[in-house]
């Protein structure tokens, strides 16, 4: 299909001069439920691969969190750590985020054609997300394998970079009609849009149809995801691939629900599958997913290996890992490994108190980006609002 004849009658398929380079973000995505339901497209890619059993979200919601994983920066270095749209004082919005460089943009310098298209509509252009991107465009999560084949076929001899990031277990939730029947979710459940919100949390007899349709909404990710990947076989040559997500959800744990601005596991915990790489650490940071890709495939980028202590940080508030699962916040420690649900505080302080001085002399040493003085416009603040961003 991709070949040339020539005047000796030969067949020559041209293959791009670097691997195809493929990162999958998907919204609100627990890493436990992942590893507790059917995900067989993502099992088959870590089969592959790379699972790795521990990997730590930048931040706990999407702006935040997305800038690092483009930027190879923690939140607490790259400076923007807002609140959400409903906390943000009047008549304030959001600044662009400013870093030198972009994986998109370091890529691009690389003889990339990058692609980026996105399902959560936070990833605007006026913040900045869009830099180093030929295409970056919206879509839904059902349009995405359709939209990928469209776009990656037109340039068959290139390599790509292709970011997408789809809306996936983000609520409102509206599971498919196969998993509605294997979970038995009801469209008495559900509201007159067909999805089920956040707020049935807040309800002791609808707690369940949310957790039930969380579970069904991973697996009918999983679905989408199979015929994701099978769209990439429009690209010839190898192929990098990286699976994960932005952060988490809770859904009742410590009392809490969404993801706002809180530091616990379900939230700072998120799966991270990579095919075509080298061994990742494990535990392991989303700030270096940059490093790694251009080392893995030796390009010149700027990027360097983010030494610091791996943590999360939400509006100031920061969690720390060590290697060894224990995880600091709140003045409390807690060991993953026999406490998942951080219940039973243990003594670790003394333990953690090289990550701490080393994360306090980063934090004096970056100031943070200051709001702008303008109000979202009616377009933005329904977007935002359909999101939950806003009440």
């Amino acid at each position: 299909m991709f070949g040339l004849i020539f005047w000796c009658g030969c067949v020559v398929s041209f293959k791009p001069v670097h691997p195809h380079i493929i990162v999958i973000v998907i919204d609100t995505l627990r890493a436990d439920i992942v590893e507790e339901v059917d995900t067989p497209n993502l099992d088959l890619l870590a089969k592959k691969g790379q699972r790795v059993k521990k990997a730590w979200a930048p931040s706990t919601w999407t702006a935040a969190s997305v800038i690092s994983l483009f930027s190879g920066q923690s939140v607490m270095k790259h400076g923007w750590d807002h609140k959400m749209p409903k906390d943000m004082p009047k008549g304030e919005s959001y600044p662009p985020f400013e870093v030198e460089q972009t994986l998109a943009e370091e890529l691009k310098r690389n003889g990339y054609r990058t692609v980026g298209l996105f399902a959560n509509r936070l990833l605007s252009r006026e913040l900045g997300f869009h830099r180093g991107f030929e295409i970056w465009d919206f879509i839904s999560d059902e349009q995405a394998s359709h939209r990928i084949e469209r776009e990656l076929i037109k340039y068959p001899t290139e390599s790509h970079f292709l970011y997408l990031h789809l809306y996936g277990a983000h609520q409102p939730l509206r599971p498919s009609p196969q998993s509605k029947e294997k979970w038995r979710i009801f469209d008495d459940d559900l509201s007159k849009k067909g999805g089920v919100g956040l707020s049935a949390l807040k309800d002791s007899s609808r707690s369940e149809v949310y957790h039930k349709a969380y579970r069904a909404v991973v697996e009918d990710i999983d679905r989408n995801l199979g015929a994701i990947i099978e769209s990439l076989s429009v690209l010839k040559g190898d192929k990098v691939i990286i699976v994960t997500s932005d952060h988490g959800e809770m859904l009742g744990e410590h009392k809490r629900i969404g993801h706002d601005a809180f530091v616990y596991e379900p939230l700072t915990w998120v799966p991270l599958v990579v095919y075509g790489m080298r061994p990742l650490e494990d535990p392991f940071s989303l700030v270096n997913i940059p490093f790694e890709i251009c080392s893995t495939l030796s390009l010149d980028c700027s990027f360097t290996k983010q030494m610091e202590p791996i943590h999360s940080q939400r509006e100031g508030e920061i969690a720390i890992l060590d290697n060894e699962w224990n995880k600091y916040m709140y003045q409390s420690c807690f060991d993953l490994k026999v406490d998942p649900g951080e219940v039973s505080p243990k003594d670790c302080s003394k333990s953690m108190q090289k990550n701490m001085i080393a994360l306090d002399l980063i934090q004096a040493d970056q100031p943070l980006s200051s709001p702008e003085k303008k109000s979202f416009t009616p377009l933005r603040l329904q977007q935002l609002r359909s999101l939950g961003y806003v009440e």
